[in-house]
Parts: structure tokens; sequence; C-alpha cells
């Protein structure tokens, strides 16, 4: 039985996941004005980064088509497709309609569509999460059931360094940005039912991500034994003295650090951290 994980490429991956998961990424189209860009592997964020930079209107970003992912479940016989959530993107109705589509053609393939009701880090975690189910063979109804029930208790938390590209997308009211952009407020963030809400306020991503690790243990009962994900834009020293602030907090060590695509680039900007649990 042939089973694949296929995302869009707002899922994260370093090398070690790179060689561990057996999954697909379907790349989201980055928009520049005249210049259309991929966002996959062979994508260099550092150069992507500076050409956003100086690029004076709105970056934007296009959603996979539905024959995008159409065309990447064929040949197998379960698929588990992994979605930025619905709230700040077309890409899972996309992955609905080609679901719908390969039905059509192919009855007897199983197909689900995970909204993951979050993004970056968290659609990292949940593919692990469905990785290790595959290692164990577990059935695709087992892994459906188990892996909606982790998106309900998964909590995606992030400080960044500007929010001007969350805010000029709509991601985000110009009336929170305004005001933490005059007041040089960085403030942390989290996914809530897949939609962003500002939880605390903070002057400085230092202080940002020290409430983040306070903030990490709300509604949790054992951090130390949960699966951890980071995930930064340009800034792995910063992810990676995060990541030993939560070690020592918290006895945590199965954290995975990554590193951003295009996607992320825009919405959190240089030097923005996303963190997943």
């Amino acid at each position: 039985m042939k089973r694949i994980i296929i995302s869009d490429s707002c899922l994260e991956l370093n090398d070690k996941l790179k060689d561990k998961l057996d999954l697909i990424k379907i790349p989201v189209n980055l928009d520049l004005g005249e210049e259309y860009i991929k966002d996959d592997d062979n994508l260099n964020i550092e150069e992507f980064v500076r050409k956003m930079h100086a690029y004076k209107g709105v970056p934007k970003t296009a959603a996979p088509s539905p024959q995008a992912f159409y065309d990447a479940m064929q040949g197998y016989d379960e698929v588990f497709i992994v979605s930025i959530t619905s709230k700040l993107s077309t890409t899972f109705n996309s992955a609905l309609i080609a679901k719908q589509m390969l039905e059509e053609d192919h009855p007897e393939v199983k197909v689900h569509v995970f909204d993951t009701k979050s993004a970056v880090s968290g659609e990292t975690l949940i593919a692990i999460e469905i990785d290790k189910l595959l290692d164990e063979k577990a059935p695709f109804e087992t892994i459906v059931d188990k892996i909606e029930a982790k998106i309900k208790s998964m909590k995606t938390l992030f400080v960044l360094e500007n929010l001007d590209n969350l805010v000029k997308n709509g991601r985000m009211s110009k009336i929170a940005g305004k005001l933490a952009s005059a007041l040089s407020i960085n403030p942390l963030c989290e996914a809530n039912e897949g939609e962003i809400q500002v939880v605390s306020k903070a002057r400085g991503m230092k202080s940002g991500l020290n409430k983040l690790v306070s903030y990490m243990a709300e509604g949790i009962d054992d951090i130390s034994s949960r699966k951890i994900v980071i995930s930064h834009v340009l800034n792995e020293a910063r992810a990676l003295d995060l990541k030993q602030k939560i070690k020592d907090v918290y006895n945590a060590h199965d954290i995975e650090i990554v590193s951003s695509s295009g996607i992320t680039a825009i919405y959190a900007n240089e030097g923005g951290i996303v963190v997943a649990l």
C-alpha cells in the first residue's frame, strides 16, 4: 500500500525531516508585482527577502491550484493533505476540490484534507505526527481521528519583528498593526481557530519571546513530553536561543528548528519566530 503526505509550501523542513518524511510539497506562488516566484526548494530565502524589501508594493501570495494537488496524489492508495489554515488562505479549498476530483476518478483511493488551523511550524508538527502513525502502520481512519484531535489541542504562537505585511494583506487588523508599530511593540500572537489573536503586548523581541515561553504552558499539563517545532526567518541564532530557554524552563528535549519558506518570509518578515507544540 502506498501512502503519502502532501502539503503546501508553508510547511517547513530541516535536512533531518526532509530525509525522514515521505512528503510532497506543493509550492505557493509568491507575487512581487511583475515577478512571480515559486515557493519551492530552489528558492533562496535571503535573496527573496532582499527582493521583498526592495519592492515598493505589497508582497502577495497565491494558493496552489486544485490541479497541482490532484497531480501529486496520482499513484497513491492513501493520501493525507496538510493545509495552512482555511481562515488565511484558499489553499484548503484547492485541496478539497482536488480530493473531490480524485474521488470521482479513483473512488478506491482514500484522501483526507487536514485544516491545521495553523501554519508554518504548526503544519510541520502535524506532518511529523502523521509520519509517526504511518510508521506504526495505523489504519487510515485512526490517523484521521488522532490528527484531528491533535489539531484541536495544538498551540501555535509567534512573535514578529515587523507586522506590516500581515496588516497590508488583511491577515491582521490595521489598528493593531499601526499601534504596535507606533509604540515599538512586538505582540505575542496565537493562532486561535485558525485566526490571529494578540495574546499580550511586549516592547522588543526579547520581551516578546520571554512572554512566548511563559505562555506556552497555558492550558498544557506537561510540555516536557511534547514535540515542539520552532521556525525562524533568517535568524537561526534567535531560534537556538529560544530552544535553550524552552529546555531550561520546561525540561523539553524533543525540539526541532526549521527555517522559513517564502510564504513565511512574506508574512512573518525577517527575524520572525513561530512555535508550535
